[in-house]
């Protein structure tokens, strides 16, 4: 709508990956950020749908408000990557998804509600009826990582947000997300976010009665699981 107004022409803005393509076409004059899930360019406020929308939420709260109402807000919202300069987000290019991937798709959930379960190549290729080969091209071009990396990922998204919202050790997280140990997933974390779980934790709950948004380094692209 904003687009069709012309308001947006000349700005940045952010769409779902599902239709920026379309989008790019039909508004040539709007400067598309195609791999945002929400922006900002002066009073204009933009996402790509979904929970994209909520995280456009949370940030216009945060300018309003200040950043312990946003954070509150948050958490009641169980969202655990409010105002992150470097969020852990995969975002699924559109093209590849046209192209007869939604079976890609499908794997990704089931890995996720899966975490723990052993995710070999070859049998996640088995499970979409592709070769070793294919299955990690194809897997690359959806999602801009190799399956290591976007496991890895998931995870410690996962963590982040069972530190936040439970009272489960490190341990049990530690199983739960499907690091092999909690000693791996204290490493991984440290790497990522710089701080062990036990500070992210402490951090979490200290900024619910005042403090600071926490904002992670990102995750290395060369970050192996133990």
């Amino acid at each position: 709508m904003l687009a069709e107004a012309g308001l947006l022409d000349g700005r940045h803005a952010s769409v779902h990956w599902l239709g920026s393509a379309a989008f790019a076409k039909r508004y040539p004059s709007v400067r598309l950020l195609k791999d945002s899930s929400h922006s900002r360019d002066d009073n204009i406020w933009t996402s790509a749908g979904g929970a994209a929308a909520i995280d456009t939420c949370l940030q216009l709260l945060h300018e309003l408000q200040g950043g312990t109402v946003a954070d509150l807000a948050a958490r009641k919202l169980v969202s655990s990557t409010l105002n992150q300069k470097n969020q852990l987000s995969c975002v699924e290019n559109a093209d590849a998804y046209r192209d007869g991937n939604r079976r890609l798709r499908e794997l990704l959930d089931w890995m996720r509600a899966h975490p723990h379960e052993a995710q070999h190549l070859d049998a996640l290729a088995k499970r979409v009826s592709m070769t070793t080969r294919t299955f990690t091209r194809k897997f690359r071009q959806l999602t801009g990582m190799t399956v290591v990396q976007w496991r890895l990922r998931q995870r410690l998204k996962r963590t982040q947000l069972l530190l936040w919202t439970s009272e489960a050790s490190i341990e049990t997280i530690a199983q739960q997300t499907g690091f092999s140990s909690s000693l791996s997933l204290r490493k991984h974390f440290k790497k990522a976010f710089d701080m062990t779980p036990t500070a992210y934790r402490k951090k979490r709950r200290l900024d619910e009665s005042g403090g600071c948004i926490i904002r992670p380094s990102s995750v290395s692209s060369s970050s192996q699981m133990g």
